[in-house]
């Protein structure tokens, strides 16, 4: 006969009494509530973007590039596109450059008092100006073929690079928060600046904030 015998079944009634009896001891787990899981806000930023010691360019959906700017050049590798960026800095006699490669481009700048001109990969030009309007830096010209006309100041950087365009407000000239734009797709964004970026001249810091800036 299939199932369970007629006579098992009180032998079993028992056995389940007894279990639901000794549940009663058991402690509750104490299981964190839903408003603990999901309404407590998420991080905008990594804390290593505001700790890195080196210029930061990071969103909240966790694009992020770093990387390290020296008197030699930059150096520094993007994670979301696995490119690399390792730009020289030429100063040897008359010959004032920026060498390398930004973000699977060639560069050849070359550095003039106010002024920074050159190609990326043969085709698209960089050729901008600097000039300061009181505390602030001004760059305007063109990035990747793109006009460019951006203002760093230390409370705000507003303006286009490229084909990005950026409002965001600092505190100290160090750290910038806000909102960027690069062909229509809009998103927060935090800039970090670092001192040794201020040793360089006005121009190639301009030059600098194009290629880490102008879109990738």
């Amino acid at each position: 006969m299939n199932g369970i015998s007629t006579r098992a079944r009180p032998a079993l009634l028992v056995v389940m009494t007894t279990v639901l009896g000794l549940g009663c001891d058991f402690e509750v787990a104490d299981y964190p509530s839903q408003a603990e899981l999901y309404d407590k806000p998420t991080p905008e930023y990594k804390v290593e973007h505001r700790q890195y010691e080196g210029f930061v360019l990071a969103t909240p959906s966790g694009d992020s590039f770093m990387a390290k700017v020296g008197d030699e050049g930059i150096i520094g590798y993007d994670m979301f596109l696995g490119r690399k960026v390792n730009v020289g800095r030429y100063r040897d006699g008359t010959d004032r450059a920026l060498r390398g490669h930004a973000f699977g481009q060639w560069l050849d700048l070359k550095v003039e008092k106010g002024r920074v001109h050159g190609i990326f990969n043969g085709m698209s030009p960089l050729d901008i100006t600097t000039t300061r309007e009181g505390d602030a830096l001004r760059v305007k010209g063109l990035v990747r073929g793109y006009d460019a006309d951006f203002v760093v100041a230390d409370k705000r950087m507003v303006g286009s690079f490229g084909r990005c365009t950026y409002d965001v407000a600092g505190e100290g000239g160090a750290i910038y928060e806000g909102v960027t734009s690069c062909l229509g797709r809009k998103q927060k964004v935090l800039i970090k600046l670092p001192k040794e970026l201020s040793r360089w001249s006005d121009a190639e810091q301009g030059a600098a904030l194009g290629l880490l800036l102008g879109g990738r």
